[in-house]
């Protein structure tokens, strides 16, 4: 069973993503902020990592940045309200492997979840 780090400040969504993934086949451990999510995904016993950017404490791009500086090369999925161009293209530039803006259907986040693990 792969093993999910979903970060999001926002505990409604958390918790439905959590939820829905669980159901999908994952297992989930969920964190409120991305200091305490990137303590989580240090360790390599995580599959990939499903993160907002806009957050308290570490944002997703400084997330994603520390994690590649680190040599960890797990999947890295962004979540955001953030809809420009520039923004997506920062985040891909610092490592994500892929970045969905928010609202978005949870059936098409599970398929790229397991697209990235298929590789």
């Amino acid at each position: 069973m792969p093993r999910i780090v979903l970060i999001d400040d926002d505990e409604d969504l958390l918790e439905s993503l959590s939820i829905a993934l669980s159901v999908a086949g994952f297992e989930v451990e969920t964190f409120i902020n991305g200091t305490d999510g990137l303590q989580r995904c240090r360790p390599f016993d995580v599959d990939a990592l499903v993160s907002d950017i806009t957050m308290p404490g570490i944002d997703g791009f400084s997330l994603c940045r520390t994690l590649r500086e680190e040599g960890r090369d797990l999947p890295i999925i962004l979540l955001t309200s953030r809809d420009g161009e520039i923004d997506e293209a920062l985040g891909l530039d610092l490592g994500a492997d892929d970045y969905i803006t928010k609202p978005f259907s949870t059936r098409v986040l599970i398929a790229r979840l397991k697209a990235l693990l298929r590789r």
